[in-house]
């Protein structure tokens, strides 16, 4: 009973994160599942939806299907489409139904790119995980690719992993951390996949450097790692932190070794007595929490709500899973900085800070996103928290 939720909601599903992560990529994804669910994976959850373009179906699994299993109705019916509308791969999403009845879509995939002249992959998702898992799993498969080659690496030059409105939804988050990217000093090679150019993923074997600005481009960048030798730095360019991503995108470049320049700096100011809690996506949170003990000088904890990598979590990074888990550690601090729902598990005298969190509460403050990587944006939260107001 732990893992109930009576006071939040719960994050965005891992099949909203895999289509998310493709949208802007030219394939096609198939999500296994009853009619009606498109709505669920795509109004809901995804900000582009009404106004950008993207192949993403329910194959309108039925009763009968689900009892008896329907396959070849299902690679019929995605062949046909593929044929029609000339995607770059096909992409099937699994979902709690045929998760249930055990559909064995590494086969259904094998079938389908049999009768086509392209990639066709699984993506391990069933509607029982948060929205890091698909994204994950989406970005793991496009690093997969063969399409994907090793090339000349061109000095100071990176690829942005894990960016996508689920944790980035404000206007203009993809054009303002390039921009602040290349005020450093480095060039953009790729970006997966937020107001990208799905072409330029192409010349990712090129690139120097991984920057990963969320948990959900982690597994790609270990795929990368090993695939070409590209070593990752975990971090966002956030207010005072930004200068210390790019000195780990200097040092990562020399060495070939993967950084987390978050971890050490929380660790240091974990004595302070005045304490912070920031709340949401592993690298976003620990970003901004380590810039906020940069700037104030006080003691942050970051608490991941969602599913993470260990490798990105710490004693200051903490995974935590359950409601109630969640309301006993950040009421343990003075002041709480996350999305606006999040005010629900606190006590009347903790201090808050709105951060709006799109895989977490949707539409619903949509129109109070922040974009992290503009100056002024960060200036304003670091002094809301510094005051302790806004409650």
């Amino acid at each position: 009973m732990k893992t109930v939720y009576t006071k939040i909601p719960c994050y965005s599903g891992d099949v909203s994160g895999a289509a998310s992560a493709l949208y802007e990529l030219k394939g096609m994804v198939v999500i296994h599942d009853p009619s009606g669910c498109n709505s669920t994976y795509n109004t809901h959850d995804e900000i582009r939806w009404y106004e950008q373009e993207s192949l993403i179906f329910i194959s309108g699994l039925n009763d009968m299907d689900a009892i008896i299993g329907n396959d070849e109705k299902f690679v019929t019916d995605v062949v046909e489409a593929a044929r029609r509308l000339h995607p770059r791969f096909v992409a099937l999403c699994n979902s709690p139904i045929p998760y249930i009845t055990g559909t064995d879509f590494e086969a259904l995939a094998a079938m389908i790119e049999d009768q086509l002249d392209i990639p066709v992959f699984y993506i391990q998702t069933n509607g029982l995980h948060d929205y890091t898992v698909g994204a994950s799993g989406a970005f793991a498969a496009v690093a997969a690719q063969n399409a994907l080659q090793k090339q000349k690496t061109k000095p100071h030059s990176v690829n942005i992993l894990g960016l996508t409105p689920l944790d980035f939804d404000a206007p203009g988050s993809a054009a303002a951390l390039t921009k602040k990217i290349e005020a450093s000093g480095w060039q953009v090679i790729s970006n997966w996949a937020l107001d990208c150019d799905p072409d330029a993923i192409f010349q990712a074997g090129s690139a120097a450097v991984n920057l990963v600005v969320s948990s959900t481009g982690w597994q790609a960048a270990q795929i990368l790692k090993q695939r070409f030798g590209i070593p990752a730095v975990a971090g966002c360019p956030v207010g005072s932190f930004a200068p210390l991503v790019t000195e780990a995108l200097n040092q990562s470049e020399a060495d070939g070794r993967t950084r987390m320049p978050y971890a050490d700096l929380l660790e240091a100011r974990a004595d302070s007595k005045r304490a912070v809690a920031v709340v949401g996506e592993t690298v976003g949170a620990a970003s901004l929490g380590a810039a906020l003990a940069l700037d104030l000088g006080k003691a942050v904890q970051i608490t991941v709500p969602v599913e993470s990598p260990s490798a990105l979590c710490s004693d200051t990074v903490l995974r935590i899973e359950g409601e109630s888990a969640v309301e006993a550690r950040i009421n343990q601090a003075d002041c709480v900085v996350a999305d606006p729902l999040y005010k629900a598990l606190l006590k009347e005298k903790t201090a808050f800070v709105p951060w709006h969190h799109f895989a977490f509460s949707g539409r619903i403050g949509h129109d109070q996103a922040v974009n992290l990587f503009e100056d002024s944006v960060y200036q304003r939260i670091e002094e809301r928290t510094e005051n302790g107001s806004i409650k």
